[in-house]
């Protein structure tokens, strides 16, 4: 599906970007409102109408992690580092230097609604901010859905139907718990990790590739790949990303 550059979708750019204002200063420049409806209708606002033209003139909501049928997500915060395609991540940090960030996903009725924020790839220290912060981040998706409510009545005629994939979520901590989780977890963490095992959560939580870390930690990269190894066996973890969702879930 194509957007001319007159769609509302593209057009209310401008006005999202003046609602975000305030998130700048914490390094949050991206954000995105979509309402994924049950009948398969859809809405799509966002501060950076280059990528959702190109997101849908490359049919990227044929795979995308919020473009699953909406009775498969659930009240819920998700980091980017904790989402299955990773593909379509990484699109999006190449090519609109998009990243380091996080899904707000709430169920209603007759939609989900998701609220996205993200930095640019400079900025890693965000994700302590989401983890820490949550609260805000919901009352910010309160003030969205006032400041914007009279663009939201406007664009409800330009909804239009995309199909959804079968690829939702899997289950992920409420977002009322999720910012208590890298503090209440330590001590776990210290009964099952070696220190230098711990000293790899914090850069993977923020998705920096094994050879990354091997350079942050002054490390060479086979003695990285050797402790993730090891990580997600006591993790029992197939995988890096389920690595990370099982340590950002330890605390449960």
């Amino acid at each position: 599906m194509k957007l001319n550059d007159n769609h509302p979708f593209l057009t209310s750019a401008a006005s999202i970007r003046e609602i975000i204002a305030p998130l700048k200063r914490h390094h949050i420049n991206y954000f995105t409102y979509n309402r994924n409806y049950h009948d398969g209708n859809r809405i799509s606002l966002t501060t950076n109408e280059k990528y959702l033209k190109t997101f849908y003139e490359e049919q990227h909501y044929l795979r995308g992690n919020i473009d699953a049928k909406p009775k498969l997500y659930l009240n819920q915060a998700a980091l980017f580092t904790t989402l299955p395609n990773q593909k379509i991540l990484q699109w999006a940090r190449v090519e609109f230097n998009v990243a380091h960030g996080i899904h707000i996903i709430r169920d209603t009725q007759d939609y989900v609604e998701f609220f996205t924020f993200a930095s640019t790839p400079e900025h890693p220290e965000i994700l302590n901010f989401y983890l820490n912060h949550l609260d805000s981040l919901q009352n910010f998706c309160d003030y969205f859905l006032e400041s914007s409510k009279k663009l939201l009545i406007d664009i409800e005629s330009y909804k239009h139907i995309l199909p959804y994939h079968n690829k939702g979520l899997r289950p992920c901590l409420p977002p009322t718990q999720i910012s208590d989780i890298l503090a209440k977890s330590s001590h776990r963490r210290e009964l099952s990790l070696t220190p230098r095992e711990r000293d790899l959560i914090q850069p993977l939580i923020e998705g920096k590739t094994s050879k990354e870390i091997s350079v942050l930690l002054n490390l060479s990269p086979r003695t990285v790949d050797f402790y993730l190894v090891r990580m997600r066996k006591k993790f029992n973890a197939s995988n890096t990303r389920q690595l990370i969702i099982k340590l950002l879930q330890s605390s449960q």
